[in-house]
């Protein structure tokens, strides 16, 4: 080697030091494959990234190198070497170094016909992938909380709604019993004024049964209100625990049977033979109850009869109260579990109610993962139930 030589050594090392410099900064590596598939070169870059050294993976095939050069659990598609190698490109995947550390890498191949090598670019994109991780988790956990709030707002939104109902339905319905107290308070105070008025008692008897009346219709109409509002609170704070639902039917049973015995119907139940538990809340099912058994009552005329009955079907607990009372009209029957709605008909148009006490059973059975049943026939009847999942033992 003579002196003039010598500097120009000096250059290319310079610059060859500076390339590695830069691809050590940059975050990458080049490799270089014969068409046999063996890797005959790596810039001194590649160890920091794949975590082996140089002495690991020079003079070694391809196909000893999937795991730094292929997903992992990636199951290879071509025979040849190169075509592998090609269809990989710029897919980001996993790899784990020598020191057992997790990465993500891609490469890309140069395209470089001087040679019949190929040259390919690896970069550490570990920095990238783990942001758009955290991105798209990001993304995820905030269309979650938006659909929280959306679900919150529309909740808020229903309850308002069924607020305004019920403050629409107090004044409409209970406009009637007050106009009764009204018209009665005012004669018997016109009566009371003049002294030559005598009070027949039979008429003041009549007068204070229409006031009895009208306070009992009152009265039912804010239990109804007031027992919606009571479950609709309750369920923010309800505590659903392992509970046998048979004796909560057996103690209703037991309190309706005087009411069922003023209307000669026969009242009958059906248990379970053996407990059963399913995961729920105690108030909230046995109001639910109590509104199917009171309705089976109250809409059956004298000497019909209704019946109780509980069962296990397909791992649930199945409740059912059949009637053989006025029944629904089909028309009718689509919007039966809206609240304030009444099936009203001729038959039926004389029986007070709020049209709340569906709707209350709807939202319990829901809020216990249940099924509603029902089926109805005019003039025949009604079957109204519900099926609650059993706890899986």
């Amino acid at each position: 080697m003579n002196a003039e030589q010598i500097p120009l050594l000096q250059d290319e090392l310079h610059t060859y030091q500076l390339h590695q410099q830069v691809l050590r900064i940059a975050g990458y590596a080049i490799i270089t494959f014969n068409r046999h598939g063996i890797l005959i070169y790596a810039s001194d870059t590649l160890p920091q990234i794949i975590g082996y050294t140089l002495d690991d993976i020079i003079g070694r095939h391809y196909d000893d190198l999937l795991n730094i050069f292929v997903p992992n659990g990636y199951t290879p598609h071509y025979n040849d070497f190169e075509d592998e190698f090609l269809a990989q490109q710029v897919l980001p995947h996993v790899i784990i170094t020598k020191n057992g550390e997790k990465k993500w890498i891609e490469y890309q191949i140069i395209p470089y016909h001087e040679d019949d090598y190929i040259h390919a670019l690896i970069q550490d994109v570990t920095s990238r992938c783990l942001a758009e991780q955290a991105i798209e988790q990001q993304i995820q956990e905030s269309a979650r909380q938006y659909q929280e709030i959306q679900n919150l707002f529309e909740k808020v939104n229903r309850l308002e709604q069924l607020k305004s109902d019920m403050i629409r339905m107090a004044a409409h319905d209970l406009r009637a019993p007050l106009a009764v107290f009204v018209t009665h308070l005012d004669v018997l105070s016109l009566e009371l004024a003049d002294e030559n008025t005598v009070i027949d008692k039979r008429v003041l008897s009549e007068r204070l049964d229409d006031l009895r009346n009208a306070t009992k219709r009152m009265k039912r109409i804010i239990e109804d209100i007031l027992s919606l509002e009571r479950i609709e609170q309750n369920a923010h704070h309800a505590e659903y625990t392992p509970i046998e639902i048979a004796p909560i039917v057996q103690g209703l049973f037991r309190d309706y049977q005087p009411q069922a015995k003023s209307k000669s119907l026969d009242f009958n139940l059906k248990c379970l033979p053996k407990p059963v538990f399913i995961l729920g809340d105690i108030a909230q099912l046995r109001e639910a109850i109590a509104n199917l058994i009171s309705n089976a009552i109250k809409y059956t005329p004298e000497g019909g009869h209704v019946d109780i009955w509980m069962d296990v079907k397909n791992d649930c607990v199945h409740f059912e109260v059949i009637d053989s009372g006025y029944g629904i009209p089909k028309d009718k029957q689509a919007s039966l579990f809206q609240p304030f709605y009444r099936a009203k008909s001729k038959a039926t148009r004389h029986i007070e109610g709020t049209g709340l006490g569906l709707y209350l059973v709807k939202n319990v059975i829901e809020r216990h993962r249940g099924r509603l049943i029902f089926k109805s026939v005019e003039g025949k009847g009604s079957h109204f139930g519900f099926e609650i999942p059993l706890i899986q033992q």
